[in-house]
């Protein structure tokens, strides 16, 4: 079961594979480290607290500062919802999570999840 993100405003998923350096006769260079490739999400969104129907559908800032605080694994999946278009689906852990509160305006909250292992992607299909 995945829990949906509620007020989110920007959501990256970033992916990054380690190198390792290497120097010979011929030359120096850098290669694939052979590790799993790493995921990185930032996501942004409005501080709101929702009444408590909608907690149990929308996760918010509260939410992803008690999973940080906990220093649980959950597993994610970040997609679309354009058919064909990919998801992503892996175990990940809250890195860091921030509150920001403005003189005006609305206040808003950004967090950073890490892959725990490895991700898997396919593709979103018709239901």
């Amino acid at each position: 079961t995945y829990i949906l993100v509620g007020c989110a405003e920007d959501i990256t998923l970033k992916a990054s594979k380690g190198t390792t350096e290497y120097s010979c006769r011929s030359g120096t260079g850098k290669l694939p480290a052979g590790t799993d490739t790493q995921i990185s999400i930032s996501i942004k969104g409005l501080l709101t607290y929702p009444p408590t129907a909608a907690q149990a559908v929308n996760m918010g800032a509260v939410d992803f500062f008690d999973w940080m605080d906990s220093g649980s694994i959950k597993n994610i999946k970040i997609f679309s919802e354009g058919i064909g278009d990919p998801v992503w689906t892996g175990p990940a852990i809250v890195e860091s999570f921030e509150v920001s509160g403005p003189q005006s305006g609305s206040g808003g909250y950004s967090v950073e999840l890490s892959s725990a292992a490895k991700f898997t992607r396919g593709l979103v299909v018709a239901v």
